[in-house]
């Protein structure tokens, strides 16, 4: 194994070789605990063997969140991991802070700094003059983290990668961005029979081809069935002109120019004729229906500026719709009203310039819409139970509980799915497999009927095992990597627990209940996997028969009595 230390104090960079078995989000966390007292960012790139299935290669970053105050964790599947395992690198570490303004650019030899040049280049502008080659992809910060906003995101050329504070790290330690060369994909498999079939299986896919054909719009169609899409500052969870939102439009609207990330299945980054990013469903339902637009157009300037400015999208979407019903009389922070796009574009530009406590995000207002972590909510948790267990705990949403159940779940089940996706999407990711792929592989086998039975999804979660990974294995290792990185259980906004307001709207998440059953199945499975270590490590009985002892012969050998 090869880690690659960089200090950004002195400009130095060392290769390390150490002896070990884990990789991407399991390697990226150990290591961020061994130099957990210089305050780490830890890259950790996949393992060899989900390199060479398509729409693997996922990499993972381990950090201290600004936002949060704790460790957490991000991956992504763009080039940049694939590059770093061509490179020979299992992980980069960078610690210190440079004295001014500077880049990266990574090869085999190390790190190589660079000067940044002029400040407050979007990341594109900036890695455009930095690049090397045409080919080289980066990982940069825009104007927002270098002016310290808390919520900046980490940027690359096809999407925004990290939001949890990791682009104010970037700007606090006055590091632009990261440059690597990319490399042709090569996929090789080890078993090339296996990893046909789970490729066609993946392809075959109706989630796949849904994926494919409409981007991650489609997720709006779910939201839209399952009544969990914020609208108008999460007073409502329906609206029927979101339709206009969803992935069938947009593709109508902008045609089908697939950004995928290292030929992944899934296809759900899309960008317009000219070239230019599509909006996810994030970015949809934060600046889109969470804010009262629902003109593709009208979303798309609103994310243009946000990539522009280098801040999050959801964080972002929170806070301006916080702003726009605030009545503080505080006037020296904007106030957009609804429905006015340039009003919304100007708040942008004022919060990516460094306003003293819009810098802070969502943490500088108590009385915003947020969890416990100062996460944005993406969702109306009244409709979500398991993304209400995620702001609980301080973990990303789950985007695969959120699509396959055809039907809002009970609180039971909605416990015990979060639980074993989560488990099992950490343990894929651990390896550097795409989470996604757990939802083709095995949660679609399940059927829909028996998503609302909490022992189903136990059982059918338990026997679980994908590229490789065995049941017990797949288990044991997600649930290690969900204690690390949950945190403890926080309250939720009381608007998604009671509120009198809506009227047409009487469902509420029945928080206490929800926890409850969390913890039960938590619980459940810590004894489970207890039982089964104990099955493993207990010594096995012979099924030789036993022997006497030598002396027990008769005379010349022969079995009898001694005289």
């Amino acid at each position: 194994m090869s880690v690659l230390l960089v200090s950004l104090d002195g400009n130095a960079s060392e290769i390390i070789g150490c002896k070990a078995d884990d990789h991407a989000l399991s390697l990226a966390i150990r290591l961020y605990h061994e130099y957990e007292a210089s305050s780490p960012i830890v890259i950790a790139s996949p393992s060899p063997d989900a390199v060479g299935y398509r729409g693997s290669a996922f990499f993972s970053i381990a950090y201290a969140s600004p936002v949060s105050g704790r460790m957490e964790a991000s991956y992504s599947n763009v080039p940049f991991g694939y590059s770093m395992r061509r490179l020979g690198f299992d992980a980069i570490v960078i610690i210190g802070r440079a004295r001014h303004l500077a880049g990266l650019y990574i090869s085999e030899a190390g790190a190589e700094a660079m000067e940044a040049g002029q400040a407050g280049l979007p990341s594109w502008e900036w890695a455009a003059g930095a690049r090397k080659s045409i080919s080289d992809t980066y990982m940069a910060i825009g104007p927002a983290g270098e002016n310290g906003i808390v919520f900046a995101s980490l940027q690359t050329p096809s999407r925004d990668i990290a939001s949890n504070g990791l682009g104010y790290l970037f700007g606090q330690r006055n590091l632009k961005g990261l440059i690597i060369p990319s490399f042709q994909r090569n996929d090789t498999y080890s078993d090339t029979r296996k990893a046909a079939r789970t490729v066609r299986c993946i392809e075959r896919s109706e989630l796949a081809k849904r994926f494919r054909k409409e981007g991650d719009g489609c997720v709006i169609d779910d939201a839209l069935r399952l009544r969990w899409l914020p609208v108008d500052s999460y007073s409502r969870r329906f609206d029927p002109r979101a339709s206009f939102l969803d992935g069938k439009a947009i593709s109508d609207k902008y045609g089908m120019f697939p950004q995928s990330c290292q030929d992944c299945f899934f296809s759900c980054g899309r960008r317009t004729r000219d070239n230019e990013a599509i909006p996810s469903y994030a970015e949809c339902i934060m600046l889109g229906t969470n804010l009262g637009f629902f003109a593709p157009e009208s979303v798309l300037s609103l994310a243009r500026e946000a990539r522009n400015s280098g801040l999050d999208a959801s964080h972002l979407g929170a806070l301006l719709s916080y702003l726009s019903e605030d009545g503080s009389g505080d006037f020296s922070m904007p106030h957009p009203r609804k429905g006015s796009l340039e009003e919304h574009v100007r708040a942008i530009r004022i919060i990516a310039q460094g306003h003293s406590r819009l810098s802070k995000g969502l943490a500088a207002f108590p009385d915003a819409v947020q969890s416990g972590y100062h996460h944005p909510i993406t969702s109306d948790l009244r409709g979500d139970y398991p993304s209400a267990i995620a702001a609980s705990v301080g973990l990303d949403e789950p985007l695969i509980a959120r699509m396959l159940p055809r039907v809002p779940l009970p609180a039971e089940s909605a416990a015990a799915f979060f639980l074993y996706e989560k488990a099992i999407s950490y343990a894929l990711l651990s390896r550097g497999y795409s989470p996604l792929a757990s939802a083709v592989l095995w949660w679609r086998l399940l059927p829909k009927h028996l998503y609302r039975f909490p022992a189903a999804i136990r059982i059918f979660a338990s026997m679980a095992s994908m590229f490789g990974m065995g049941r017990g294995e797949i288990l044991s290792e997600g649930f290690r990597i969900l204690e690390e990185l949950e945190g403890e259980p926080l309250p939720i906004p009381e608007r998604f627990t009671f509120d009198i307001d809506a009227m047409s709207d009487v469902r509420t998440v029945p928080y206490t209940r929800l926890m409850a059953a969390y913890r039960s199945e938590k619980l459940r499975l810590e004894n489970t996997l207890r039982s089964r270590r104990e099955r493993r490590l207990r010594p096995r009985s012979s099924s030789k028969a036993a022997e006497g002892p030598a002396d027990d012969l008769g005379r010349d050998g022969d079995p009898g009595l001694q005289k």
